[in-house]
């Protein structure tokens, strides 16, 4: 394990396939459904996401609810555990949590 990590520590990661790639996650931060339902999570992912994409060519990957039916999703444990498996020099969060968890409204829980 150690050398493992010296070695991963002694190499320029920024030059690997994976580094360039943004994964963003976030889902429905505050239950606002008696008003007018804002997905405050996605929202604040696709600000970031396309700075990423656009400025500094990164490939992005969005988990986020469907903005009509928050059931509707790509933003499952399955899929987060798939895109993040396949490497990311930077990964979003945008929801609830704490050392061992991670939680959206209605959407998923990590634990």
């Amino acid at each position: 394990m150690v050398d493992k990590i010296i070695k991963y520590e002694s190499e320029d990661q920024t030059k690997k396939s994976w580094f360039k790639r943004f994964l963003a996650l976030g889902g429905d931060s505050y239950d606002d459904t008696q008003y007018e339902s804002i997905i405050e999570g996605k929202y604040a992912n696709e600000m970031a996401y396309k700075w990423a994409c656009k400025r500094y060519n990164f490939t992005c990957i969005g988990l986020w609810p469907d903005g009509k039916n928050k059931t509707k999703t790509n933003l499952t444990i399955e899929k987060f555990i798939e895109e993040q498996n396949k490497g990311s020099g930077f990964t979003f969060f945008s929801g609830h949590g704490d050392w061992g968890t991670w939680y959206n409204h209605h959407i998923m829980r990590i634990s």
